[in-house]
């Protein structure tokens, strides 16, 4: 998958349903605790507020920080409740399908926090194009300091004025060039 191809509309919804088939599957038997469904029904809640506010950075901050907290929940389910009576393998296989989904939906979803606020434009993973630091994918870009070489040093510094850009003079009226007012009359 292209992260540069990602709108941010439809990889919600596709997120939603992604994560949504396998938990439902998952719940079918009473083998998981009930915090499974707690905080997997908080990241559904959260996904649906950032559909719905397209412009909210919390939205999608809160959903990309359940799913990325929601992984670690994941593995210490399976590793206390996997085998557990009640559960079959088709049960298990959908909760090990929604936990591999979860690295994947994160990345998505904070590309989509980087779109909407701007504040994770380098994530520093190498290789992804827009989380490898080059601030690529039509980032905002680091902070470029316009005091610089100024003199100015930055807010409240004022250790040197600053300086000015020349204007260049107008050009001069030469011999070969007259110029004719219109109250002006010719010999």
């Amino acid at each position: 998958m292209d992260l540069r191809s990602v709108s941010q509309g439809p990889a919600l919804k596709a997120i939603f349903f992604a994560h949504l088939v396998p938990v439902i599957w998952a719940t079918q038997y009473q083998w998981l605790p009930t915090s499974f469904s707690t905080y997997n029904i908080l990241f559904f809640i959260s996904l649906l507020w950032s559909i719905h506010s397209r412009d909210s950075e919390d939205a999608i901050f809160m959903a990309s920080t359940i799913n990325i907290i929601s992984i670690i929940l994941d593995a210490m389910t399976i590793g206390m409740y996997y085998g557990e009576q009640g559960a079959n393998s088709f049960n298990n296989f959908m909760v090990i399908t929604n936990l591999l989904l979860r690295p994947i939906t994160s990345l998505v979803l904070l590309r989509i926090y980087n779109e909407r606020a701007g504040r994770f434009s380098t994530l520093l993973f190498p290789g992804i194009p827009g989380f490898d630091g080059t601030g690529g994918l039509g980032s905002r870009g680091s902070y470029e300091d316009l005091d610089v070489g100024r003199g100015g040093g930055g807010i409240g510094r004022n250790t040197a004025p600053p300086t000015h850009q020349s204007v260049p003079p107008p050009p001069r009226a030469t011999e070969d060039s007259r110029i004719i007012s219109p109250t002006a009359t010719t010999p």
